[in-house]
């Protein structure tokens, strides 16, 4: 019997911000017990650092520049094969939870022709609240309303209840939940805020302690600055933000966890692959900077957590992974085959504990006008037509980023090797 897949993954939460991954403020006991049972790989990264690209390279195995989408609210062109129509062609029943954000923008139902083939869904496209204003719409337009629950909780609630369903169906079943947060305007429950206020958060080496983190939105609009909760709430202090952060992803953590109990209490757990990762991550001062939408680890960087049937258990892996690599590798896990083009490769061998194989080289892009290639400790930001070198770092002796070697003498070879391999790359997937 081919196994459930589950696929949690947040918004914004950078591979760095979880326990398993070393940060000593993480309040992530589910997660880091998920990882502890499984594969965790530590160099995931996103192939398109920001909301719509980044979902669009996992649900089609393809770099977003390749298909016109590099901004926000970009479709899936039509005729591209997506994960969720190679389950349904391999029997299985699929379901889609939370923010979709491919298509369009605002607290409003998806189209069925933007759904990227999910058969179930319950979802909204973006609306950056939590507090207010809770509403999803089913696979027929019907509203789902949560007066009193925050977005975090009532995303994992209809996850629960998705969960049930699919578990009576008959069929093995690829779930996918989005959650939103940690994304800005990052509004924690206090139950989870609590633990966090008045602690000193701790920074990254890189960070600009001086960096104001916030950040208005348009779905929907902010009030006037003096006026929103969020800037009230920490605006001008760094510190504040990543307390309300990091209360966030112990939010998502606590929904990881009863998502895990439910499949325990179903009797399915044993049968169910569990993958959790994320879209992007958010720079939280970091070089002077927030959010994303840059090259920089603290933006790309994104984790990988993998258990379940096939999975190897309490194992940490450095092989790097990407967005584009999530399609291929969950239909291999689950003994499908993936349609012919994609640009991405199955990662299981890594993830069942096998030899560790050749580096193999991941990129990205961001329609800002850079192009990225990591291969092994090197990482080359070239513009994104990938002609010109713009920074390279060591990340085994730089793991901070804040030594460019670009156009030092000494790393002409592997300035030049990586730019070529960039190069090759885009004639590969070349800008639509």
């Amino acid at each position: 019997m081919r196994p459930n897949l589950l696929y949690i993954f947040a918004d914004q939460l950078n591979g760095f911000a979880l326990g398993c991954n070393g940060h000593p403020d993480a309040r992530t006991p589910h997660l880091d017990a998920l990882a502890a049972r499984g594969t965790n790989l530590r160099n995931a990264l996103s192939c398109a650092p920001v909301c719509t690209p980044a979902r669009i390279t996992m649900w089609t195995g393809r770099y977003a520049g390749s298909l016109g989408a590099l901004a926000n609210d970009a479709r899936i062109p039509a005729g591209i094969p997506t994960m969720a129509d190679a389950f349904r062609s391999a029997g299985y029943r699929t379901s889609y939870v939370g923010k979709w954000h491919i298509g369009g923008a605002g607290n409003v139902p998806v189209p069925e022709d933007v759904r990227g083939g999910f058969e179930a869904f319950a979802g909204f496209q973006c609306y950056n609240e939590f507090r207010k204003d809770v509403r999803f719409f089913d696979e027929d337009h019907q509203l789902i309303e949560f007066p009193d629950r925050h977005r975090t909780d009532a995303t994992f609630d209809l996850a629960i209840e998705r969960l049930r369903s699919a578990a009576k169906d008959g069929r093995p079943f690829l779930l996918c939940v989005s959650e939103q947060a940690p994304h800005y305007p990052c509004q924690p429950s206090e139950e989870f805020l609590a633990p966090f206020r008045g602690r000193p958060m701790g920074v990254r080496p890189n960070t600009q302690i001086a960096t104001d983190p916030y950040t208005p939105t348009y779905s929907p609009p902010s009030p006037i600055k003096a006026e929103d909760p969020a800037f009230q709430a920490y605006g001008g202090d760094l510190q504040e933000y990543l307390r309300h952060y990091h209360a966030a992803v112990s939010q998502v953590d606590a929904g990881v966890g009863r998502l895990v109990a439910e499949l325990e209490n179903l009797g399915i757990a044993e049968n169910t692959i569990i993958v959790f990762s994320s879209d992007h991550g958010d720079m939280q001062g970091s070089h002077g900077r927030i959010n994303k939408c840059v090259a920089y680890e603290e933006s790309v960087r994104i984790p990988f957590i993998a258990a379940g049937p096939g999975i190897a258990q309490g194992s940490v892996r450095e092989e790097a992974i990407g967005t584009v690599d999530f399609f291929p590798t969950f239909a291999d896990l689950c003994g499908m085959r993936t349609p012919p083009g994609l640009a991405g490769h199955s990662m299981t061998e890594a993830l069942a504990g096998g030899e560790q194989g050749p580096t193999k080289p991941v990129f990205a892009e961001d329609e800002s006008g850079w192009a990225m290639v990591r291969e092994a400790e090197w990482k080359l930001v070239a513009d994104l037509h990938a002609e010109e070198s713009r920074q390279l770092f060591s990340l085994q002796r730089d793991p901070f980023e804040m030594n460019n070697l670009s156009g030092r003498p000494e790393t002409s070879g592997v300035q030049s090797r990586l730019l070529a391999s960039l190069r090759s790359w885009r004639d590969a997937n070349p800008l639509a």
